[in-house]
């Protein structure tokens, strides 16, 4: 597949996934540019003043539709970073509530593994 924005031809695993676009049997569509070309974008509009805009109506809105997430964030941070549960890296880690109303209750897993456990909840697949 091409990249739309550098025009290199790349493998469909160096493209970047659009969770957006989940279709309705739970596959998940696939952006037509890649992961660099992709971050330089993304980074390039949020250091522009309408892209910091909407990162913080974006974040308002988030913490207004949940406000105990902010708590639990908080509490949460006190409680060491371990493995990952599911593959065991110990990069980029993150603390995961499967409970929010149990702030301390936490799930460590890595940015991916928490990705999958977030499109799972949203399109109610188990995992």
């Amino acid at each position: 597949m091409q990249c739309a924005r550098c025009r290199k031809t790349k493998p469909e695993v160096e493209l970047t996934v659009n969770s957006k676009r989940v279709r309705n049997d739970g596959t998940v569509g696939i952006s037509m540019i890649c992961r660099p070309c992709n971050t330089e974008r993304v980074r390039a509009y949020r250091n522009t003043k309408e892209g910091k805009e909407a990162v913080r109506r974006a974040v308002d809105r988030y913490e207004g539709d949940n406000p105990g997430r902010r708590k639990a964030w908080v509490k949460a941070r006190s409680i060491d970073l371990q493995p990952c549960e599911e593959c065991g890296t110990e990069e980029n880690v993150h603390r995961h509530h499967p409970d929010i109303s149990k702030p301390m209750k936490v799930e460590f897993l890595c940015a991916k593994h928490h990705k999958r456990r977030h499109l799972a909840l949203t399109n109610n697949i188990s995992i």
